[in-house]
């Protein structure tokens, strides 16, 4: 899922901090100035901030439904099921949002007038 996820995300980060004007113009500049690697710029980090975001979800999913299943003697489903996932990756994205900070600012310092970060470490502190 990275692999489609990471240069989706420079692209709508990059439009939306005005470094490009349009999804089109930004992947034609960032292949011209980087190659297919300039749409990949933050993998790592986007692979960090994914992994734990998704053991974090489905962990909080299973322990909600168990808590749920205690709570009432029945299965979760439907519209409890569906409020239980929510209320699970609400919580997951609480927990990575410092990962996902790192992530952005490393995927629009591109063109911006700041000196780049050296890296991940550089970013974090």
């Amino acid at each position: 899922a990275c692999f489609v996820q990471t240069p989706q995300e420079v692209l709508k980060q990059r439009v939306q901090t005005g470094i490009y004007k349009s999804v089109r113009s930004g992947a034609a500049q960032a292949i011209r100035e980087g190659g297919i690697a300039g749409l990949y710029t933050g993998f790592g980090p986007t692979v960090a901030r994914n992994m734990p975001m998704v053991c974090f979800t489905f962990t909080a999913f299973s322990r909600l439904k168990a808590a749920f299943k205690a709570r009432t003697g029945k299965e979760a489903s439907g519209l409890s099921s569906f409020a239980l996932g929510g209320f699970a990756a609400c919580v997951a994205c609480i927990l990575t949002q410092p990962i996902d900070v790192v992530k952005t600012r490393l995927m629009t310092q591109a063109l911006s007038n700041l000196t780049p970060y050296k890296g991940v470490g550089d970013c974090v502190s």
